[in-house]
């Protein structure tokens, strides 16, 4: 992630699947303090979302701990950090729960499973939605516990 304070709604640069820099926009973000980290779920150009960490500094961690539903530059109220699977999918929806089908679609619209998607209600678009994105804020979690040890 790029060097500039994590601000929802704002582009960033963030490296893609392959470590390729993308811009992207901040939708949502969550801080795990007990890794001193930020994720971030960014909305590509080309529709993709992804999700990118962070390491936070000692002054931003403090920030964060002085003011946790601001610190990404708009109100959300901090979510409690999600350890397993479950929990995090239920943190995303949330956020997620209330979108609309049409904006869950298009934030889907780039998955090879689209047509399927189509044809499934708003409550479980939304749960498709948030269980793919669990899962891949998950594997990041893994991977930069793996490369911290």
């Amino acid at each position: 992630m790029s060097d500039e304070s994590l601000r929802i709604g704002q582009r960033h640069i963030v490296p893609d699947r392959d470590g390729q820099e993308v811009e992207g926009v901040l939708v949502d973000a969550a801080v795990l303090g007990t890794e001193a980290s930020a994720y971030g779920i960014y909305r590509l150009n080309d529709g993709r979302h992804i999700t990118c960490s962070a390491p936070l500094n000692e002054a931003e961690l403090r920030q964060y701990e002085q003011d946790p539903d601001n610190f990404f530059g708009a109100y959300r109220p901090a979510a409690r950090e999600p350890w397993n699977l479950e929990e995090c999918k239920n943190v995303l929806l949330e956020t997620y729960g209330q979108s609309s089908k049409r904006k869950l679609l298009e934030f889907m619209a780039s998955d090879r499973d689209i047509d399927q998607f189509r044809a499934l209600s708003q409550g479980e678009l939304a749960a498709v939605y948030c269980e793919y994105l669990a899962v891949a804020m998950m594997k990041s979690i893994e991977k930069q516990i793996a490369r911290n040890r």
